[in-house]
């Protein structure tokens, strides 16, 4: 398919003989959303390392914008259109937000002036510049969390991998997610996003333990989005670390 930004085919993954994740088959394009929705347990977390380079997959390829990167380091320069979130923000408890902020440009390039500028501006954008000088162990969950779509400001990314990324936040910090997603989705960003249930999607049930589905998430985002093409069979184990 034209314009693909991700592809995975025959994702697999197994610890100690336990199936993580086997035969996933998935597929991306600029602006598109694609939602992994089940259980805690269900192979999601799993699915994202493994997408990330976190894990290595036992079987399978995966592509980003046609770069085979199945066994490039996370780090690696291939990689760098690609951006993942945490479920807990992958914060650093003794970095002010705005150094956290700041990593994610350094490691892109960008020197420590002009890193902590665009910083300082993508901060301001998810409302959390009242806290910037704040270490990350002062600030909540919810903020942690925006942290990390402060980052994912900064990097823009051609495809961002999330993680659960409005589980456990309030409405106005879900507001803040959604407005983002917004505005990267309609730039070209696509997106893979893991969540336990999924409130308004139509779900498309393939595989044993979560379901893989293309829809506005969350939910009230405008623009439809178009059906992709996933298969696979999840397991009912999931590793998050």
């Amino acid at each position: 398919m034209s314009g693909m930004i991700l592809e995975a085919s025959g994702l697999s993954k197994s610890f100690g003989g336990v199936n993580a994740v086997r035969g996933v088959d998935l597929h991306v394009v600029p602006g598109e959303l694609v939602a992994l929705v089940g259980p805690n347990g269900a192979g999601k977390t799993t699915l994202l390392n493994l997408l990330a380079g976190q894990f290595l997959v036992d079987r399978g390829v995966i592509r980003i914008a046609g770069a085979d990167v199945t066994r490039l380091d996370p780090s690696s320069h291939a990689r760098r259109p690609m951006f993942r979130t945490f479920q807990n923000g992958g914060t650093f408890a003794k970095l002010t937000a705005l150094q956290n902020v700041a990593v994610a440009g350094i490691v892109r390039g960008m020197r420590r002036g002009e890193a902590e500028h665009a910083a300082a501006e993508a901060l301001a954008r998810v409302g959390l510049e009242p806290v910037l000088e704040w270490t990350a162990d002062h600030l909540s969950g919810g903020q942690r969390k925006l942290i990390d779509f402060a980052r994912l400001l900064l990097a823009k990314p051609r495809i961002a991998l999330l993680d659960e990324p409005t589980a456990g936040v309030n409405p106005a910090i879900m507001d803040v997610m959604r407005s983002i997603i917004i505005s990267m989705r309609d730039a070209g960003t696509g997106f893979v996003s893991s969540a336990m249930t999924c409130p308004g999607f139509l779900i498309s049930v393939s595989g044993s333990s979560f379901s893989l589905a293309v829809r506005s998430w969350p939910a009230a985002l405008p623009r439809k989005s178009a059906p992709t093409r996933l298969s696979g069979k999840p397991t009912s184990h999931e590793h998050s670390h």
